[in-house]
């Protein structure tokens, strides 16, 4: 019986050694190998340029390039290319090698002495294949989608000058295009866990997106035709992705690569300000939010429910990734609906208290590129946040966030105030508090950046959140320059807020025409009606007014700065077209006629803009105001409209 006992008694388990990231194994060698895979990687694959740590395993994959050859047909030669360098082909067309390269792939005819030749670079249909992409299940790694990937690339290279060069310059261009999407458009749209994202490994839809995107940053409006084309088939390929997800309800699976691809081509169609677009985009963008309705990916209970049955990692890092990428998610799709909202005058696809995540973490802990890094900015991140629900900032002007309010907590709540307004019968006097609490979270944050801020001082909380991945010299001026940055758009999402719900009479829609087409500002031809009269003259006209020319003087001051920024964002160049059009509306439509012989007369009692008592005062009974020390006269009325175009012509040029 003790024989039997001892037999079937288990044996104590081996030591086990952990890994930051949560992984254990058994032998300490394990580990170290393991340890290095978090590291930068050293071999790279000369046709399909994943990298690798380990040299067995970069050898190991080199081997699955040329199996490729060995199962083809019995007979099937290489291309000439291939056959003539003395190298294995795969046989497809055109093969990998030639993709790589950039050159003509060429077979011979097994019945015609012609060769059979395929450009990588000729003007085919731009488009993944849909029987790759036609049900959910389908494995979004696979060779057939990263080749068809690879020829679309090739084709956006050659569209931009780097036409069929060598495979370096390919790969310098996707890898430019790549460094700038995670530049500002990533500053303000930080949907990608930047530290993790691997262009060999990620999903061809969501890598092609982000090549789309940074791509359209850095060429010039002229030569975008093609990265439009590319956006429409990526769309013919991702609106019936997502209706076959939403039939395959039973999948435990999130498709998280599929979600992130939707939205980051939702954002293109609204940021490329075409009306063409549009409708498209906000297809997407409704599936996407009735998917993540169905499987409770809003709530908070269902993304933690989620995480413990399909992700086992007990890291913290990974813990905090897991839930993070949520939030980030359902934050972009709360500000990119509110956007086409505001500016396409359409009703919200969500409700105030649809999303029940907690407001994301600092931009600082997003985007750790080291674990030493996430550890020491986790000692001061703020705490409070994982207790504050979005919808609470959504559906309310809560008191400020004891560690302090964000830019993304302030476009959360400007996100709310474009839901109440988009209803049938909003609220407008609420909606204007709300409007009114969340300008001042935007000035206090102006305030900062007047100051001469660093890191010593007790009041550096923005510096410390909205950290990246800077070196230390000069990490105070980029953190200060993306907190600039980031300021200014959501400042133009408030003031296009505010000329939405004060400007009810003037066209600031797709009436406009879109920036896209055109780099001069049209005055809009308004037949002077008595409700247009009515408002000119009544305090909603002023405040109209003078929203317009509040952000009139902060895009200008922004596009005349010493250091401008090289990819402001598309809406403030909106928010610049829409006061010119209040602006241009007001004048028309005012009483403040002082025209005699060409000189200004009668004008004795002068209120000053720049002064907020006397702002304030003409803002509630009005009467003659000067701003910047000229007057806001028939007179002046040339010299403010040009001020408009001068900003937006500013802005068109470094958007191009």
């Amino acid at each position: 019986m003790t024989r039997y006992t001892a037999r079937m008694s288990t044996p104590p388990k081996p030591p086990r050694h952990r890994c930051h990231c949560g992984k254990e194994f058994i032998h300490r060698s394990h580990l170290r190998r393991h340890e290095s895979s978090h590291t930068q990687a050293s071999f790279a694959c000369h046709i399909c340029s994943r990298s690798f740590v380990r040299r067995d395993v970069y050898t190991r994959h080199l081997k699955l390039h040329d199996s490729g050859a060995s199962c083809r047909e019995k007979g099937q030669k290489a291309c000439d290319v291939c056959r003539k360098n003395k190298q294995r082909c795969n046989g497809d067309v055109p093969c990998l090698s030639c993709v790589s390269k950039g050159i003509a792939c060429t077979y011979p005819s097994p019945t015609s002495s012609k060769p059979c030749s395929v450009t990588a670079g000729d003007d085919i249909n731009p488009s993944l294949s849909p029987d790759i992409l036609s049900s959910q299940r389908t494995n979004l790694h696979t060779p057939r989608v990263k080749e068809g990937l690879e020829v679309i690339i090739l084709q956006i290279a050659s569209v931009h000058g780097q036409i069929l060069g060598s495979e370096k310059s390919i790969q310098a261009w996707m890898a430019s295009s790549i460094a700038t999407y995670f530049g500002r458009f990533h500053e303000r749209w930080p949907i990608i866990h930047a530290p993790i994202f691997d262009k060999g490994t990620e999903s061809a839809l969501l890598v092609g997106s982000v090549i789309l995107l940074g791509s359209w940053q850095r060429e010039s409006r002229q030569r975008s035709q093609f990265l439009v084309a590319f956006h429409q088939s990526m769309m013919s390929q991702l609106l019936p992705l997502m209706k076959s997800l939403a039939l395959d309800s039973d999948n435990p699976q999130w498709p998280y690569a599929v979600y992130q691809a939707a939205v980051l081509n939702v954002i293109f169609a609204v940021e490329a300000l075409s009306q063409d677009l549009i409708s498209g985009a906000v297809s997407l963008l409704s599936l996407v939010i009735e998917s993540f309705r169905y499987h409770g990916i809003f709530r908070s209970e269902a993304v933690d429910r989620h995480q413990k049955q399909l992700f086992t990692s007990k890291g913290l890092p990974w813990l905090r990734i897991g839930q993070e990428r949520w939030k980030r998610l359902a934050a972009a799709i709360l500000k990119i609906g509110s956007i086409i909202s505001i500016i396409h005058n359409k009703r919200h696809l969500l409700k105030e208290g649809d999303v029940t995540l907690s407001i994301p973490a600092t931009f600082a802990m997003w985007n750790s590129h080291a674990y030493t890094t996430f550890y020491e900015r986790l000692k001061t991140e703020p705490k409070d946040r994982q207790g504050i629900s979005m919808d609470m900032v959504i559906k309310e002007t809560p008191a400020l966030i004891p560690s302090g309010t964000l830019l993304e907590d302030i476009e959360l709540g400007l996100a709310g105030a474009s839901i109440s307004l988009s209803q049938e019968h909003a609220e407008t006097n609420a909606v204007a508090n709300r409007l009114q609490y969340w300008k001042a979270s935007l000035d206090r944050v102006k305030s900062f950046l007047c100051e001469t801020p660093n890191f010593e001082e007790p009041g550096s909380f923005l510096l410390r959140a909205y950290s990246g991945n800077e070196d230390k010299d000069g990490k105070c001026t980029q953190v200060i320059a993306r907190i600039r940055s980031l300021y200014l758009g959501t400042l133009a999402m408030h003031c296009l807020l505010s000329l939405r719900l004060y400007s009810r009479p003037i066209p600031t829609g797709p009436s406009l025409p879109a920036p896209m087409e055109t780099s001069v500002l049209q005055d809009l031809q308004l037949d002077i009606s008595s409700e247009l009269r009515a408002w000119a003259a009544s305090s909603t006209g002023r405040h109209a007014f003078s929203h317009s020319m509040s952000f009139l003087q902060e895009a200008r001051n922004a596009a005349t700065a010493q250091q401008p920024d090289s990819a402001p964002d598309p809406l403030i160049k909106i928010a610049v077209s829409h006061g010119f059009a209040v602006v241009s509306a007001w004048f028309r439509a005012t009483d403040n006629i002082c025209l005699q012989e060409g000189r200004c007369a009668g004008l004795n009692s002068i209120l000053d803009w720049d002064d907020g008592q006397d702002r304030r005062e003409w803002l509630q009974k009005g009467g003659n105001l000067a701003v910047d020390g000229c007057r806001t006269c028939h007179c002046s009325k040339d010299k403010w409209l040009s001020s408009f175009q001068s900003v937006y012509m500013q802005l068109t040029d470094e958007g191009t």
